[in-house]
């Protein structure tokens, strides 16, 4: 089972976005910037580690990928 942290800040440059579903509508990310600079963010983006373990090295940290939260990441690089 994987690990959970909650909590656990992550920079925005070690974010990776793979794989969306739907891309980010540019009107709903705008909105959502701005109620973000006045009340905060209240959601979390949830996030998954990436690694490289390919053998016959040790896992290498390749950094995060958007579970959930595409809207939020595109807002708070907004801001």
């Amino acid at each position: 089972m994987a690990q959970v942290t909650p909590g656990r800040r992550i920079l925005i440059k070690d974010v990776l976005v793979v794989d969306r579903l739907r891309p980010a509508d540019p009107a709903a990310v705008a909105r959502l910037a701005a109620s973000m600079k006045a009340n905060g963010q209240i959601v979390p983006i949830i996030v998954r580690t990436i690694f490289d373990d390919r053998p016959p090295s040790r896992p290498v940290y390749l950094g995060s990928a958007i579970v959930a939260g595409l809207h939020r990441f595109e807002a708070a690089k907004l801001l």
